[in-house]
């Protein structure tokens, strides 16, 4: 009997955690790296996305990126409670600034302190007090509304940033969907961060501060509105699935660099890119189950044998099954038409579907009555819309799982098939 490898599984798929391997998003980040050198225009940024698209991941990215950068990252996850109002909010911001600045400056480049310096551990704990102090007198002695004050206090931080010579502030945030709440775009919370960080980036003598926002999903990033004269100064990033070559990156990469290499074929890192469907966490799913199981059978994994369908079941019951119970029985039935359109649908169009619906029920299903079912499934997950007039299902193997459910034993028989071992030719999966 073969003994089981031992080995760390470098994939832990969960909400907000970092990958072991960072893969894609190579023109955001270009993009990125350019804002904080002063190549490009500083653009205060927006993340948006579906669930497991890495949005955070992408975040702890730039956050990364800036830190090399020489910039202070002042972050954060906001909550309901820290944004209930103005004075709330800014609240939050001006201790989250206090204690970034504290943390990346020396006592001789913040203000000037009367009080004696020690060599105590007690010495952090008082600068930060000092930077704060000084940050909260710097808002309650200000004039004008609380935007104005909190302007005030963006231009006393750069100041105090640039005399320590780090190049500007990055002010990011995750979980800013809190930040809409359920009042009217306009002049809402978003915006009046916004408009307040955006004057400040064009202050002489001071080092600027730039604005990230994470967590918002991909329809209320489109409608966020940011000012009409001020929408051209921010980037809105929305995030798509990963490459078939990004996703097998990400998995082959991390099981390579594990502390007792993993001597695994490329077909099976490539199986379970093709079947993520370049879904993140998938990637992350599917790269843990694989890694187990290749380690459980010492290395005597086949590529007939992966994924178990106890994995399968997992993934199903896990991720697929949330969706799958919002479903009715008439948006069932058009699910079953769309699987049926080919044997792998990696996209369909309203057109195709109705055409489709038309044949089966005999001329007696109307398009609208498809545009509504489509527009359904949209609003509650299960599909997705990436352009005009096509859809995509947000969870990839749900042709698959839908099957199962329907219980079409006959239509499944070949799923676990290996998959192809030609080289990866292309960029996107076809």
């Amino acid at each position: 009997m073969n003994k089981p490898i031992k080995i760390e599984n470098p994939f832990r798929p969960g909400a907000g955690h970092f990958p072991p391997f960072f893969a894609g998003r190579s023109f955001e980040q270009k993009l990125f790296a350019q804002m904080l050198i002063g190549t490009s225009p500083l653009n205060n940024i927006l993340i948006g996305g579906d669930h497991g698209f890495g949005k955070t991941a992408l975040m702890e990215q730039f956050k990364k990126q800036a830190h090399e950068a020489q910039w202070i990252c002042v972050t954060n996850e906001l909550s309901k409670s820290s944004t209930i109002n103005e004075e709330r909010l800014y609240s939050r911001i001006i201790l989250d600034l206090a204690e970034a600045l504290s943390d990346n400056m020396e006592p001789c480049q913040t203000v000037v302190s009367n009080e004696p310096r020690t060599k105590s551990s007690d010495h952090a704990i008082k600068l930060k007090q000092l930077v704060f102090q000084t940050l909260q007198n710097a808002y309650e002695n200000a004039d004008g509304n609380q935007r104005d004050k909190l302007r005030i206090v963006l231009e006393k931080a750069g100041a105090l940033a640039r005399n320590a010579e780090f190049r500007g502030i990055l002010i990011a945030y995750d979980e800013a969907q809190y930040l809409i709440g359920n009042e009217s775009h306009k002049d809402s919370l978003i915006e009046k961060l916004y408009l307040t960080v955006s004057a400040t980036q064009n202050c002489s003598g001071i080092s600027p501060s730039l604005l990230l926002l994470s967590g918002f999903k991909k329809e209320k990033a489109n409608k966020i509105n940011l000012g009409e004269n001020d929408s051209s100064l921010t980037h809105t990033i929305h995030l798509n699935r990963l490459s078939l070559e990004e996703a097998w990156l990400a998995i082959s990469k991390p099981i390579s660099q594990t502390e007792y290499p993993l001597d695994i074929s490329p077909e099976l890192p490539l199986k379970a890119a093709k079947l993520s469907g370049g879904h993140p966490f998938l990637v992350q799913v599917l790269g843990k189950e694989l890694t187990e199981q290749y380690a459980s059978m010492n290395g005597q994994l086949t590529i007939d044998s992966f994924p178990t369908h106890s994995a399968l079941e997992r993934i199903e019951t896990g991720f697929f099954a949330v969706l799958w119970n919002k479903t009715n029985e008439e948006q069932q039935d058009l699910l079953r038409t769309i699987i049926r359109l080919s044997e792998d649908v990696p996209s369909f169009s309203k057109t195709d579907v109705s055409k489709a619906t038309q044949e089966l029920a005999e001329g007696k299903s109307s398009s609208e009555t498809t545009h509504r079912l489509l527009e359904e499934l949209t609003k509650i997950g299960m599909l997705y819309r990436f352009s005009r007039d096509r859809y995509a299902f947000t969870v990839p193997m749900s042709e698959l799982m839908i099957k199962r459910r329907l219980k079409h034993l006959d239509e499944i028989e070949d799923w676990n098939q290996p998959a192809s071992t030609s080289p990866l030719m292309g960029t996107a999966f076809e």
